[in-house]
């Protein structure tokens, strides 16, 4: 006669398996997120290095976020719409170099889109939040975003695209200066306070128009339209913002600051990849670089020129 598993066996086997199970998928889901981040962290190393062949090619001055009244390359086309039409954006001024358009996507960002974003709806357009007529697919693609304080935008491709941005040997400590990071918009910023805190002195940033790159203490005062764009960094929410005025103190609510940083700390386990000056690449917390111009103000990994704050 057949002996059978009596029931209080078999209940002991599933348990096993349930409690192995528990143990497991864990492991699996961490080993997953860490060959996400691996990848990831490759693709932004091997675009710093195709900045640097750029760089070559372009007497060692960096290339605009995005040039105005340039047709996008990828145009015409249904979801190349508005603004965006009439914009080339940082990732195609470099594709010569990178010859890869799949190296944009991130696999952290889930929606992660390249030159057209076929997920946006061209009767509406506006990708993440952008101004009223900026369209379907602005800035190109949304998975890495670079650091404001070097990559200014730029008039058009006709009006010397290579005496616009900042000359990479202007920039102190290039292994301590953040080039790019993960972000679902194509330039950011550190989060910190305007009105009575702290305000980036000599930078790169906000409404350069009439200003004079060479200079960097011409900057100084220069209004900052957008210094809430830390929000974008390792894809956090979006948030509205209340203003006194346009280009001053911004005023954000705890809860929707909340959001945003739950969502970017779960990107990567509260981490992020970030690709720095001299193109190396490494693996940094969340909070760190969003907060280092906070933390650390004479001395901030976003500030190329190493030229401290003023209050």
């Amino acid at each position: 006669m057949k002996k059978a598993f009596t029931l209080i066996e078999l209940l002991v086997v599933i348990a096993i398996i349930a409690i192995l199970a528990a143990i497991l998928f864990p492991v699996f889901a961490q080993a997953k997120l860490a060959a996400k981040k691996t990848s990831d962290l490759s693709n932004q190393k091997q675009i710093g290095t195709a900045l640097q062949i750029y760089l070559a090619d372009a007497d060692d001055v960096l290339p605009p976020y995005r040039t105005r009244n340039t047709p996008n390359p990828y145009s015409p086309h249904p979801n190349i719409t508005g603004n965006s039409a009439g914009r080339v954006f940082f990732n195609q001024l470099l594709h010569p170099y990178v010859k890869n358009n799949d190296m944009w996507k991130s696999p952290g960002n889930p929606q992660a889109w390249v030159n057209t974003n076929l997920s946006c709806d061209p009767a509406v357009g506006d990708d993440d939040n952008q101004n009223v007529g900026d369209g379907c697919s602005y800035g190109g693609q949304n998975s890495y975003g670079v650091n404001n304080y070097m990559f200014p935008s730029g008039a058009s491709l006709a009006s010397a695209v290579r005496t616009v941005g900042l000359s990479a040997t202007a920039i102190d400590q290039p292994a301590d200066t953040y080039l790019m990071m993960n972000s679902r918009y194509y330039n950011v910023l550190p989060r910190y306070v305007r009105n009575g805190a702290k305000v980036m002195d000599g930078l790169l940033v906000g409404d350069t128009s009439g200003l004079n790159p060479a200079d960097p203490t011409s900057y100084a005062d220069t209004r900052d339209y957008y210094f809430h764009y830390w929000k974008y960094v390792n894809y956090g929410l979006s948030f509205s913002n209340t203003g006194v005025a346009t280009g001053q103190l911004y005023l954000t609510d705890a809860a929707s600051t909340a959001a945003v940083e739950k969502r970017a700390k779960g990107i990567f386990n509260g981490n992020l990849n970030v690709v720095f000056a001299d193109t190396h690449a490494k693996t940094q917390d969340y909070i760190r670089v969003i907060d280092d111009l906070i933390n650390r103000p004479s001395a901030s990994s976003w500030d190329p020129y190493k030229l401290g704050v003023k209050q």
